[in-house]
């Protein structure tokens, strides 16, 4: 890791260290039991050490950009991390692969997640095509900046395809056919951001 993302994730740690308490002053930890939904299909649990081999960082500098993303996992979570740099392409983005199959059934996934308030995405790929080639689908994950956890859900019927980061026309996201999760950020700001997430799970 370059000095800058070392620099980075020391002040990310040290940010997030620092508002681990609640309003009561107990420790803000994870509730998994109470936050588990009963016919939740879990796609990534940070609780799984192995977890942090699934998933890689694609960043803008693919196109020439200069934002910067990595992850850090720990304490059961995955935080996803850097700065966007809008003099190129502006983005960063995390993805792993999924089994096609894995989220037949569902029309939403749910998130289990602390956040910048910034508005990142979960993102879908199935195998759809448009003219311009391989589409990438994507929805807003709804969560206010908050120092403590929150489950949010993102339903697949707003999916909506882009290619390139613009919106194409596309066939209808098909669960049964996804091959890849993401998680992306390109909200046309500059500046630092952290996404931390605990799970993601496919529902009904």
């Amino acid at each position: 890791m370059n000095p800058s993302r070392s620099f980075c994730l020391t002040a990310l740690l040290l940010t997030l260290g620092s508002g681990a308490c609640c309003a009561s002053g107990t420790a803000d930890a994870p509730d998994r039991a109470a936050e588990t939904p009963p016919a939740r299909r879990v796609v990534a649990d940070f609780a799984d050490p192995q977890e942090a081999d699934a998933w890689r960082v694609v960043n803008d500098d693919v196109m020439g950009g200069r934002s910067e993303g990595d992850t850090h996992f720990n304490d059961g979570h995955m935080t996803f991390f850097g700065s966007i740099n809008t003099n190129g392409g502006g983005f960063s983005s995390v993805r792993r692969a999924i089994e096609p199959g894995q989220l037949t059934g569902a029309d939403r996934v749910r998130l289990r997640v602390k956040t910048d308030g910034r508005p990142y995405r979960v993102t879908f790929r199935d195998g759809s095509h448009s003219r311009r080639g391989e589409v990438m689908y994507r929805a807003p994950i709804e969560a206010a900046a908050s120092d403590g956890w929150q489950t949010v859900s993102v339903a697949f019927a707003d999916l909506e395809a882009s290619f390139h980061g613009n919106p194409v026309d596309a066939e209808p996201f098909d669960p049964a056919a996804a091959y890849e999760l993401g998680l992306i950020l390109n909200d046309t700001g500059d500046g630092p951001f952290h996404l931390a997430v605990q799970w993601i799970a496919a529902v009904q």
